[in-house]
């Protein structure tokens, strides 16, 4: 009977770490995260206003996470209206990008702790590792377990890959945002002056 139990356990663990990692692995999750790291001016300056492209393109192509995370707040508050036995469609519920940006940082970012230590490092690109800074076994924790086994790496780990995904992610933004540049000038460049009148 434990034995069972253990074993539902581990599968459930083992699936919610797939679906954490497709999370992680979201272009849409992966544009809006960058959107609202974008924001952050004390970090990004101006620059991170590149990231806007990100927002577009994470709405206009969305997949199953960014659906969910769209409809769950109108869920939310319909379902606390009916609660409160207020009019389901009357009752707010409107989201807006700032709320939107918030709840895909928090979505992003607490995909980390569901997915295993092997699995950030893999998406970081770091292949070989001491044995007295992450073993063997650690290596093949989930996250939330390392936190408690290791709580200092846990938060090195953590932070160096959205580190990473932040700065790859708006310095890419920054370029094709650079390169847009050129192509803008041309456009008007074309244009007959006289057409302008």
């Amino acid at each position: 009977m434990a034995k069972n139990n253990e074993e539902a356990r581990e599968k459930t663990r083992e699936d919610m770490r797939k679906l954490q990692l497709g999370i992680l692995h979201s272009e849409p999750v992966r544009n809006l995260y960058l959107a609202a790291a974008g924001r952050n001016t004390s970090n990004y300056g101006t620059a991170g206003k590149a990231t806007e492209n990100n927002y577009i393109r994470s709405l206009s192509e969305p997949d199953q996470y960014i659906s969910r995370l769209t409809t769950m707040p109108f869920l939310q508050s319909a379902l606390k209206a009916r609660e409160n036995g207020e009019n389901i469609y009357e009752f707010g519920g409107g989201v807006t990008s700032l709320q939107l940006l918030k709840n895909a940082k928090e979505f992003y970012q607490s995909a980390i702790t569901k997915v295993k230590v092997k699995d950030i490092l893999k998406m970081i690109g770091i292949e070989n590792v001491h044995e007295g800074n992450i073993s063997k076994e650690q290596r093949n924790m989930y996250m939330e377990d390392f936190a408690q086994a290791n709580q200092e790496m846990y938060q090195t780990l953590a932070g160096t890959y959205l580190s990473y995904v932040e700065k790859i992610g708006i310095g890419e933004a920054i370029v094709e945002s650079g390169q847009g540049i050129p192509k803008n000038l041309e456009a008007i460049l074309k244009e007959d002056p006289k057409k302008k009148l």
